[in-house]
């Protein structure tokens, strides 16, 4: 004879809600803001998550390289990634018309890592590489244009 207990649905519910705040917890960090560690290299920016919950948000930068300096910014904007303001030289305007400037890890030499936590309303977002080189033939390189920027979300 085989006997099975079934559990009473509010119960059932009520543990599958649990279940799911406690995940949602975990990916925020029970005791602190998010931390999303960023791989950034030529010429691509690699967030660990596209998208996380408004409040405290601590990134972590690290240059994997191969060969240039890379740094972080974190811009608020409606606009898409790559219609982003820029100057002549091919650098996303920070002080542009459809964005705001939130923060930034400074400049990284391959190999080093930044972070900084920044208070994020929900959102879009873009994060951007914003250096710009000159390079041996005197050719202007700039990480944005190259294609060096990311959509990122806050909910």
């Amino acid at each position: 004879m085989h006997i099975s207990q079934r559990c009473p649905m509010p119960a059932c519910l009520a543990l599958a809600g649990l279940a799911v705040a406690s995940l949602a917890a975990c990916a925020r960090g029970a005791t602190g803001p998010a931390v999303i560690p960023v791989d950034l290299a030529e010429y691509t920016i690699h967030p660990a998550a596209a998208e996380v919950a408004a409040g405290q948000v601590t990134f972590t930068a690290r240059n994997v390289g191969p060969s240039d300096p890379h740094e972080l910014v974190v811009v608020r904007t409606d606009l898409a990634g790559d219609a982003l303001p820029t100057g002549a030289d091919g650098r996303f305007d920070e002080a542009g018309p459809g964005v705001t400037v939130i923060g930034e890890i400074e400049e990284l030499a391959v190999g080093a890592e930044g972070s900084a936590m920044f208070d994020l309303p929900a959102g879009n977002y873009v994060l951007v590489c914003n250096v710009v080189e000159v390079e041996g033939d005197e050719e202007v390189e700039a990480h944005y244009a190259e294609g060096m920027h990311t959509a990122f979300t806050v909910r």
